[in-house]
C-alpha cells in the first residue's frame, strides 16, 4: 500500500492518495503503524487537509514517544530474527521533520504561535536523541531551515518583543548553514535569510550589526519599516520525493562452515536537478512580479548522512545477529543428532545454514512521502489581490494589505 501511495503522490494525485487511506481498514499492517500515520499526515498536508494532517501527526508523535520510551527488555529477542519483527521507530531526522511539517500545518491555518511551539521543539527532540548516542552522536543535531522558519514566524506576529527572537533565530540559522550544512550537506545559507537577518539587525541596532554589514556587504536589504509598508508573501515549495531505502548485502564465511549474510539499508542514489524555479504573482491589472526560489533544506542529503552516522550501530547488530541465529541452530542440531541420528542432524544443519544465510534482511522502511528538498521564495507586494504561480502552475490567490505577512505552500515534481 505504501508503494501505491508514493506513486500517487509522485503523480501529483494527493486527493487520490487520501482516498486510498480512507479505504484502508488495516493500515500498513503489523509493526508499520507509525509509517501509516506519517504518510497519511503528509498526504493530507499536500492535499490541503491541514486539520486532518494535524490529527495524524499528533497520533504519530504519541507512537514515537511510546516506541522511544518502552522497555528494551520487552523487545530483547525480536531483533535476533529480523528488524521487521519490531515496530518501525523512525529515523532521527524523520522525527524532526514531523514537528516541522506540523508547524507548516499550523502556518497554513494562520496559527503562528502553535507553529512556533512545534518548531522550537525540534531542538529538544534532536538533543534528546543525540544524548543517548554519546560519542556516536549524529551530525544532524540542529536544523537550519527550522531556525530560518522560526525567524520568519516571529517576525510575522507583529509583536515588537518577538523581533529579538527573530534575530536570534536568523543568527542561529546562519551559523548552522555556514557550519554543519556547508560542511556535511554542501548547502549554503539562502540569500533571503541574510536579507532578513540584516533587516532585523538594523531595526534592533544590535552590537553585531557592523559585523553582519561587513560580512554580508554584497546583500541588498530593505528595512523592516520599508517591508512593513507592503505585504510580504512567503511560498514554501516542497520539491520532488525523498529517496527510499534499498538493501545492500555482503556474504562472509562464518564459523563452523556456516555462510553469513550481512545486510545494511541504504538510500537510493537519485538524480536531483538544481533547476532554478520562479514564483510569480499577477495582480488584477495584469502586472507580474517574480522571485526566484532558494534552496533551504536538502532532505535527501540529510537522510543519507543520518543513516551513515548510525552505520556503526547498524553494523554491530548486523554482525551479531547471524552469529546468534547460528548458535540457536547448533543447539537444535545437537539435540537432533542425539535423538534421530547423524543424517537428521545434518539435514537440520543444512537447513540452519540456509536460514542464517538468507533470512538476513535489512530494515528498508522509511517515511517515503517526504519531499526531497524545500525551497523558499518571498514577494514584497503592494495592497491588492494576486494570483500566484510556480513554473506556470497556479497555486492560489490572496488579497493582501500593507503589513500583512502571508504564507502559501506547494508541492511539485518539477
Amino acid at each position: 500500500m505504501q508503494g501505491r501511495v508514493r506513486r500517487l503522490v509522485a503523480q501529483g494525485e494527493a486527493e487520490q492518495a487520501v482516498l486510498v487511506f480512507k479505504r484502508a481498514s488495516s493500515g500498513y499492517g503489523r509493526n508499520h503503524e507509525l509509517l501509516f500515520f506519517l504518510d497519511r499526515g503528509m498526504v493530507n498536508h499536500y492535499a490541503g487537509r491541514y486539520t486532518e494532517s494535524i490529527q495524524d501527526f499528533e497520533h504519530a508523535k504519541g507512537l514515537y514517544e511510546t516506541l522511544f520510551t518502552q522497555s528494551i527488555s520487552k523487545k530483547a529477542l525480536t531483533w535476533i530474527w529480523n528488524d521487521y519483527a519490531q515496530p518501525y521507530r523512525g529515523e532521527d531526522f524523520e522525527r524532526a521533520m514531523l514537528n516541522l511539517f506540523q508547524a507548516m500545518n499550523f502556518v497554513a491555518l494562520g496559527k503562528i504561535d502553535e507553529a512556533l511551539v512545534e518548531a522550537r521543539n525540534v531542538d529538544l527532540i534532536l538533543r534528546r536523541f543525540n544524548q543517548q548516542y554519546g560519542e556516536q552522536a549524529n551530525v544532524y543535531k540542529d536544523d537550519a531551515f527550522v531556525r530560518f522558519l522560526m525567524g520568519i514566524l516571529y517576525e510575522s506576529t507583529g509583536r515588537s518583543y518577538d523581533v529579538n527572537d527573530a534575530f536570534v533565530s536568523y543568527r542561529t540559522a546562519l551559523e548552522i548553514y555556514e557550519g554543519d550544512y556547508a560542511t556535511f550537506y554542501d548547502l549554503k545559507a539562502p540569500l533571503l535569510l541574510k536579507e532578513n537577518l540584516l533587516s532585523v539587525s538594523q531595526w534592533m541596532g544590535t552590537s553585531d550589526l557592523k559585523q553582519y554589514q561587513s560580512v554580508l556587504s554584497d546583500v541588498s536589504v530593505k528595512s523592516m519599516a520599508e517591508r512593513g509598508d507592503s505585504a510580504q508573501v512567503y511560498v514554501i515549495l516542497y520539491r520532488r520525493m525523498i529517496a527510499n531505502k534499498v538493501q545492500s548485502t555482503i556474504f562472509l564465511p562464518g564459523i563452523d562452515g556456516y555462510l553469513t549474510r550481512i545486510s545494511f539499508p541504504k538510500y537510493r542514489n537519485v538524480f536531483q536537478s538544481s533547476k532554478e524555479m520562479v514564483l510569480e504573482a499577477k495582480n488584477v491589472q495584469g502586472e507580474v512580479f517574480r522571485s526566484e526560489f532558494q534552496q533551504a533544506e536538502d532532505l535527501n542529503v540529510i537522510a543519507k548522512k543520518n543513516l551513515e552516522d548510525r552505520r556503526l550501530r547498524i553494523a554491530a547488530k548486523a554482525v551479531v545477529r547471524p552469529v546468534a541465529k547460528q548458535l540457536v541452530f547448533e543447539k537444535i542440531e545437537d539435540k537432533i543428532h542425539e535423538k534421530a541420528g547423524d543424517t537428521a542432524g545434518e539435514l537440520v544443519r543444512y537447513a540452519g545454514m540456509a536460514y542464517v544465510a538468507f533470512s538476513e534482511e535489512a530494515d528498508t522502511r522509511s517515511w517515503e512521502t517526504l519531499p526531497a528538498e524545500i525551497r523558499v521564495a518571498r514577494l514584497i507586494l503592494d495592497a491588492g489581490t494576486y494570483e500566484f504561480f510556480v513554473e506556470g502552475e497556479r497555486i492560489g490567490s490572496l488579497a493582501v494589505m500593507p503589513g500583512d505577512q502571508r504564507f502559501l505552500t506547494h508541492w511539485t515534481m518539477k
